[in-house]
């Protein structure tokens, strides 16, 4: 699968988009705090897997210098739903195709995941997935060490 590296170091697009829980997101969300962004839907079985992954690294260094941003095709009713199944803590945004596909110009598959500096400069980009314990693991692999420096 072909990977996003290609965008890393450049700076996150401008948008404006509201949470399920109507809070609006737009780039000064990203100021002065590390984003992981994931972009993921639910009837993606990799997406689904990496959700106690990502809780977990929630839950280890949780909202003060962190902010956590789930992006979804997904309808707002779907959306909640997985929240609900999976305890999932990330603010998320949904019914956003147009977000995905237009703004961000999401193309390397599902799952795919950012994690934007405090300037919303893209450090990191990764997509695809795995199941079971290997995605828990492999989506700490692959953002810890970003958190951990900041």
């Amino acid at each position: 699968m072909p990977q996003p590296t290609c965008i890393i170091g450049y700076t996150l697009p401008i948008f404006s988009a509201k949470t399920v829980d109507g809070t609006t997101i737009n780039n000064n969300y990203f100021k002065d705090k590390i984003t992981i962004i994931n972009f993921w839907f639910s009837s993606c079985s990799p997406c689904m897997a990496e959700i106690p992954g990502f809780n977990i690294i929630m839950e280890q260094y949780g909202t003060e210098n962190f902010n956590y941003l789930g992006i979804t095709s997904d309808t707002k009713k779907q959306t909640l739903e997985t929240i609900e199944k999976f305890k999932w803590k990330f603010e998320q945004i949904s019914d956003a195709k147009k977000l995905i596909t237009e703004t961000f110009r999401i193309s390397w598959g599902y799952p795919t995941t950012f994690v934007v500096d405090k300037n919303g400069k893209i450090i990191q980009a990764f997509s695809g997935g795995s199941m079971g314990q290997h995605a828990i693991d492999k989506i700490q692999k692959d953002v810890t060490p970003f958190l951990i420096k900041n």
